[in-house]
């Protein structure tokens, strides 16, 4: 299952609860981030999370290592699905209007 948490200064941050444990899966160098999808195994999670410029981008999160997906060119992007296996994401970005986006990367071994 994964979602988010807020801290003592109202700030949001994703996390994923695995087998009883809550991990903080941080921002992408921000104050807040949203997980909304989780892999079948669960060691694969997508949302979205501030940068450090203050935009936020879609993420993908494996094994504590949170990879920025980048936008086509706004400064806003989210990811809100991912595949079983965790090779495909799927989001979108908003540049004038929202566009769907699919992020497509190498199969979790």
């Amino acid at each position: 299952m994964v979602g988010y948490a807020r801290d003592e200064d109202g700030h949001s941050y994703p996390i994923r609860l695995n087998n009883g444990t809550t991990t903080d899966l941080g921002t992408l160098g921000g104050d807040d981030g949203y997980a909304n999808a989780v892999s079948a195994d669960g060691s694969v999670v997508v949302g979205l999370a501030d940068s450090a410029d203050g935009s936020r981008h879609a993420f993908r999160w494996i094994a504590g290592n949170m990879t920025d997906l980048g936008t086509l060119g706004g400064n806003f992007s989210y990811a809100n699905a991912v595949s079983a296996d965790g090779s495909v994401v799927v989001g979108g970005q908003n540049i004038r209007t929202v566009t769907p986006m699919l992020f497509v990367g190498s199969p979790v071994a």
